[in-house]
């Protein structure tokens, strides 16, 4: 049985845009964890196949609570198979009600995190001005200024061409973005002054991954974690989750700033008393409230 679809970077509730990497919760799901091996995905995986409105989808992970997919493009078919509208999982023990997610799911880009959880120190990686990159860590900070790439799932529309599914996305041509950033990429919960320099588009080598090339903004302040969120269209409901990154003029180890001094606040409050037995008395019956 199939309780939840969500987004695999965020784990908020999708529609799952082409093209996407989404997660798949509920219970026997599958007879045991496998593990997609070899491109292109499989549609089938240790016994377990999914029909996303009748289309097999490619599939990275199953187990017997959670499968990996990726949702089929515009185009993609499998012949010969009833289309039936929303998700079915099938195993030898038969197959799932099908669900579907509800229409006000949430549709934005989501942005992975490197423990998996969707929360904390994003997927981003630090590129260096000769173009060779870094993961970004405590330990390996980004500097203002300069460059990230930032990697998640969700983008529903590109200016090219998508690559056949369950195969990674080529390097050459790239495959961008037709999406408006609208606000762009946020520091700290802020836009940065001006037109964002970003790119955004398909990730090249990887499956369903979307990447965002962005400038860090020269003010933006330092710390161990700066949130960056992603934003289209000016639309505050249509933003990725919050996660942190580490940023440092000159990079190297990041250094929170000095703790805030907190001084002593004292509350009062006062209660005002009125004779409320009158008002009371005609709703009494019996010592109970009808």
């Amino acid at each position: 049985m199939v309780t939840s679809l969500v987004n695999a970077a965020s784990y908020q509730a999708t529609l799952g845009p082409s093209g996407s990497i989404v997660s798949v919760f509920g219970t026997n799901l599958a007879a045991a964890a496998a593990t997609a091996q070899a491109y292109p995905l499989p549609r089938q995986l240790g016994g377990t196949s999914v029909a996303w409105n009748g289309v097999a989808a490619p599939l990275l992970y199953v187990s017997p609570t959670q499968i990996n997919l990726q949702v089929p493009s515009p185009g993609d078919e499998t012949p010969g198979v009833v289309v039936v509208a929303g998700v079915v999982v099938s195993t030898a023990a038969g197959n799932s009600v099908p669900f579907s997610a509800p229409a006000n799911a949430w549709q934005a880009f989501g942005i992975f995190s490197m423990d998996g959880s969707g929360c904390g120190q994003g997927a981003v990686l630090n590129v260096a001005a000769d173009g060779s990159v870094s993961v970004n860590s405590s330990a390996n900070s980004a500097s203002p200024g300069g460059w990230i790439s930032i990697y998640g799932t969700g983008l529903d529309s590109m200016a090219g061409q998508y690559p056949p599914d369950g195969v990674p996305t080529p390097l050459t041509p790239l495959n961008e973005s037709s999406t408006p950033l609208g606000e762009g990429v946020l520091f700290d919960f802020q836009s940065p002054p001006g037109a964002p320099q970003a790119w955004q588009g398909l990730a090249p080598g990887l499956v369903g991954m979307d990447q965002t090339n962005v400038q860090i903004p020269a003010s933006v302040r330092e710390g161990c974690a700066v949130p960056i969120q992603i934003a289209y269209e000016d639309n505050s409901l249509a933003m990725s989750q919050p996660v942190t990154l580490a940023i440092r003029q000159g990079g190297g180890p990041c250094v929170d700033p000095p703790a805030a001094g907190y001084g002593q606040i004292t509350w009062q409050k006062t209660v005002s008393e009125t004779e409320t037995y009158n008002t009371v008395q005609p709703y009494l019956t019996s010592g109970r409230i009808r």
